[in-house]
């Protein structure tokens, strides 16, 4: 049987729409709500520029602070944290992180992308 993968984006794809970007540390009690609903995969936030998505900035010190959390076993051990990351300097941060997973978006036109 094939296995189905149900990422919770709204930490990222829903906040990055919001007029009023949330603090740091709401975004980390949201982090742990949806843990605590029983979401196993969070897109945590985005490698992008804060210039262009305010609502992002800071997710390089959040994702640290949430792998951080897991180490004291705040979120069990099966909750896994993701970004999306849009080019080099993203990936390069999340390494920095210490991410396992990441996103990435692809488009079918160069101008897109």
């Amino acid at each position: 049987m094939a296995k189905i993968h149900l990422i919770e984006v709204g930490m990222r794809d829903g906040l990055q729409n919001e007029a009023v970007p949330l603090t740091e540390e709401q975004r980390f009690q949201f982090a742990l709500k949806l843990a605590d609903a029983g979401a196993l995969k969070i897109e945590a936030g985005s490698f992008v520029s804060p210039r262009w998505v305010p609502q992002m900035a800071g997710s390089k010190t959040l994702l640290e602070r949430l792998l951080q959390a897991q180490k004291r076993r705040q979120f069990g051990p099966k909750v896994e944290f993701s970004a999306l990351v849009p080019n080099e300097k993203g990936f390069a941060e999340a390494k920095e992180v210490g991410l396992k997973t990441i996103a990435i978006f692809g488009a079918v036109s160069e101008t897109f992308s």
